[in-house]
C-alpha cells in the first residue's frame, strides 16, 4: 500500500474554551479520491487548515505529502491546491 497522502493521528485543536478536534485520526491513501463530510461545525475546514499549517495543532501528528505538516517547505506546497471557503 502506498504511505497516506494525508495522516492524522491524535489531533487536538482549541480555540479558547472551545475544543474544535478532539483525538482525531484518519488517513487518505495516494492515489484515491477523499472527501470530508459533515455538518457545520464538524472541524473539516480546521483539519484542513491544520494540514497545511494554517492553523498550529494543540496535539497529536500530522503529516501531509509524507512530511510533517509543521515542516512543509514552498516545493511541497508547488503539489498542493486549495480554495477557502470564504476565498482569504
Amino acid at each position: 500500500m502506498n504511505d497516506p497522502i494525508i495522516e492524522m493521528r491524535g489531533v487536538r485543536k482549541r480555540f479558547g474554551s472551545k475544543l474544535a478536534l478532539n483525538d482525531l485520526s484518519f488517513g487518505a491513501p495516494r492515489g484515491q479520491v477523499t472527501a470530508l463530510l459533515g455538518p457545520n461545525g464538524a472541524g473539516k475546514t480546521t483539519s484542513i487548515q491544520l494540514a497545511l499549517n494554517l492553523l498550529r495543532r494543540d496535539d497529536g501528528t500530522l503529516s501531509l505529502l509524507g512530511v510533517d505538516a509543521q515542516k512543509l517547505r514552498p516545493e511541497h506546497f508547488q503539489q498542493i491546491g486549495y480554495v477557502s471557503e470564504n476565498q482569504e
